[in-house]
Parts: C-alpha cells; structure tokens; sequence
C-alpha cells in the first residue's frame, strides 16, 4: 500500500475478497487497500467485497473470479504490437 496513489505505477485491474472470519489479519486491512485504490487515478476496475462468514484461506469464489479475469482482458483488448528497434 505505501505505493497506491503514489509516482508508482498500479494496476489498473484489482479483484480483492476478503473472509469475514479471517483470524490472520482484520478486515480493516483489506477495507483500507479497497480505499487506497478507488482514490487511486490508475485504478479503472476495482471490485472488493468482504466474503461473508469465510475464513482466510479458501476458494470459495473461483467461477466469479474467473469470469471476472475473462471480463478484465476482454475489456483490455489486444496487447500493443512491439515496437520493432533499430
């Protein structure tokens, strides 16, 4: 997070779940990066969710995700041709 909102490049993709039972770390770390990114100009596509009654390790979500990442790169479209040296 030091470098959210910073001279730094982010991503401009984020797919973040966070379990609601999670004992590892609280859920104000997650809501906390979830606010750093929307406030951050680069971050065009940000979906954040708390998962409710879900420990920390798990994949609960996997289809949604997934379809998520598929929707992403449509949206993202083809890379940009290399640009050819010399």
């Amino acid at each position: 997070m030091d470098f959210v909102g910073t001279r730094a490049d982010t991503a401009p993709n984020w797919y973040v779940r966070h379990g609601t039972r999670d004992r590892d770390t609280a859920f104000t770390v997650s809501v906390n990066l979830d606010r750093a990114l929307a406030a951050d100009k680069q971050v065009t596509n940000l979906d954040y969710r708390l998962a409710w009654n879900q420990p920390h390790a798990g994949n609960y979500d996997v289809p949604e995700a997934m379809a998520w990442i598929a929707d992403a790169v449509r949206k993202a479209g083809a890379p940009p041709a290399p640009r050819r040296r010399g």
